[in-house]
């Protein structure tokens, strides 16, 4: 399994900074279509197949997710708020 860490507290833009959050923190497992979301620290959600798991809240997220390319697996379904 391979671990992805995303921390999604900064985005930064061309030439300006912009501070986002994200608001949903969410995967689709392409092995079996689930939508698996976790809304809690440590709130860790397993889709029904057991390839992919995603962990944590709005303020990271974590993927893991069998070796290979994460877009194989998984497709994220975060969604952002900028403040």
């Amino acid at each position: 399994m391979i671990i992805r860490n995303k921390p999604f507290l900064f985005s930064f833009k061309k030439r300006r900074d912009i501070l986002r959050k994200l608001t949903k923190n969410a995967i689709c497992c392409l092995t079996c279509g689930d939508i698996i979301e976790s809304k809690t620290v440590h709130d860790f959600q397993t889709c029904r197949c057991g390839k992919v798991l995603v962990d944590g809240d709005c303020g990271y997220a974590k993927r893991i997710s069998p070796p290979g390319v994460p877009s194989e697996w998984y497709e994220d379904l975060y969604e952002w708020k900028e403040l």
